[in-house]
């Protein structure tokens, strides 16, 4: 197949495997933190704290809260069904802060990232990134993950006001791939698999 200059990624599930580091990440923080939240069901859980991050992450979107204050409501929220509280943003700030340690000791690549680029490399195709999230913490882990310097571009949607789950299927999303291709010095020619590699012959 023909291959465009420029190849478009989304990172979260795509490159970087955040769904399993999420869950493993909640999962082993109820666990640190012993009854009751130990005890619920990890399924119900899980899906509890993606409704919450969906609904306070598209508040900071909207600028009703800066980045820090939505992790302390998604804390407050998570634990108030089960008679906790972290009244003190410092009490809010910590709990989130451990949630992320067990989140980050979950993070990986999928299996088939690592040689799909190469791949792409080999073949001389520029990669960028169209990622959910806010633009440093993505960094963050595209560092960790030890892809900085194989990335031209990021476009984040904590930059285009766009919630997470949103980005690939909105408006937005699609001007924000018209945006990367600029940011690359191409029209026309980039490429954006979304969540499937295969797109571009990776998988």
């Amino acid at each position: 197949m023909t291959l465009p200059p420029v190849a478009l990624f989304d990172f979260d599930d795509t490159l970087f495997a955040h769904q399993r580091a999420v869950g493993l990440g909640v999962t082993a923080h109820r666990r640190a933190i012993g009854a009751p939240l130990a005890e619920a069901d990890d399924d119900a859980e899980l899906a509890r704290w993606h409704d919450l991050e969906e609904h306070h992450y598209a508040r900071y979107l909207a600028g009703e809260l800066d980045f820090l204050e939505q992790r302390r409501h998604r804390a407050r929220d998570f634990v108030e069904p089960y008679g906790l509280e972290l009244t003190a943003d410092h009490e809010a700030d910590q709990w989130f802060d451990d949630y992320l340690v067990q989140y980050q000791l979950a993070w990986t690549l999928h299996d088939d990232a690592l040689p799909c680029l190469d791949e792409l490399d080999s073949r001389g195709v520029r990669i960028g990134i169209i990622t959910n999230g806010d633009l440093h913490f993505q960094l963050a882990k595209l560092d960790r993950m030890g892809l900085t310097p194989r990335i031209e571009h990021v476009i984040a949607s904590g930059e285009l006001g766009v919630a997470p789950c949103r980005l690939a299927r909105s408006a937005s999303g699609r001007r924000a791939s018209r945006r990367a291709a600029r940011v690359a010095g191409v029209t026309g020619g980039a490429q954006s698999p979304g969540p499937d590699p295969s797109a571009l012959g990776c998988r």
